[in-house]
């Protein structure tokens, strides 16, 4: 065992435990995600409710996702 390698590699460990969480400095993003179902349909609803609220959770509130509904289509069928 050498004991140089051991002392170097703690300080190493102890200077990655002593840097700032760099996530935090990143800016946070809002996004809107428009449905293609109408929110009468309960299921899919709450599925896209639960996945924007899921993505939000894991991210710890750095990238947020709101549900909208139908988006309207610049084009009409003829």
């Amino acid at each position: 065992m050498n004991r140089r390698n051991l002392v170097t590699g703690g300080a190493a460990g102890a200077a990655t435990l002593a840097m700032p969480h760099l996530a935090s400095a990143q800016p946070r993003i809002r996004w809107r995600c428009p449905g293609s179902f109408p929110k009468s349909v309960d299921t899919l609803w709450a599925a896209h409710e639960l996945i924007c609220r899921r993505v939000h959770e894991l991210t710890e509130g750095a990238f947020q996702i709101t549900p909208s509904g139908r988006a309207r289509s610049s084009r009409r069928c003829r």
